[in-house]
């Protein structure tokens, strides 16, 4: 069996750190009570994410660089590889879900503020949403391009999923699964906590 993964106990980017267990300040006291689940859900989703990063990066590091590694049994080498799979799909499902639910807690919350960080986010996790289609959507993408009725069809075949040098590829466009990441998702949450701390949003 494959042995368990550890969750993070420290460093900066420790999702279950005080940086990232704010939510539960503002429940109770957000006069919505749906606003108050929405902060919740963002905030679980910020942390999976992270969290997913890390295991993504366990299992690519072990598959790129751990001489042992293919050592191991053929099966529980194709567990690893699977699993890492896997975990890239959930991935980007929590990051097309951020901007998703910041946009529910504005609208619950009325915080104009909040949709300036959605937009100033917005190429990044635009990216994510395309994967995340992709992936849902991924019997249309078998379509041979001579079946394809269209000027220029995409080019999918042959591509339906690898990893690269840190990336993940699909088609023709790679997307980005490293731990640079867990950077942009800390302050895309901390960005989003500093303005509902503005608004005293907080348990008194």
């Amino acid at each position: 069996m494959v042995e368990p993964r550890k969750l993070p106990s420290d460093g900066n980017d420790n999702p279950y750190d005080l940086k990232m267990s704010k939510s539960f300040d503002y429940w109770g006291s957000i006069t919505s009570y749906r606003a108050g689940i929405l902060i919740q859900l963002f905030e679980t989703n910020c942390r999976w994410a992270i969290i997913q990063i890390k295991r993504i990066e366990e299992d690519r590091t072990a598959l790129e660089h751990d001489a042992d590694f293919y050592k191991l049994d053929v099966n529980l080498r194709r567990e690893i590889q699977d699993k890492m799979f896997a975990d890239c799909q959930f991935y980007f499902i929590l990051m097309n879900r951020l901007p998703t639910l910041l946009v529910a807690i504005y609208k619950a919350t009325g915080f104009e503020e909040l949709l300036k960080v959605k937009i100033q986010y917005d190429e990044y996790f635009k990216n994510y949403n395309e994967i995340r289609c992709h992936l849902e959507h991924i019997e249309e993408r078998t379509i041979s391009i001579k079946d394809v009725k269209q000027k220029e069809p995409k080019r999918y075949l042959g591509n339906f999923g690898n990893i690269v040098n840190g990336k993940y590829t699909f088609g023709e466009k790679e997307y980005s699964i490293d731990t640079s990441n867990i950077d942009t998702i800390m302050d895309y949450y901390q960005q989003v906590i500093e303005i509902l701390d503005k608004h005293n949003l907080r348990r008194k």
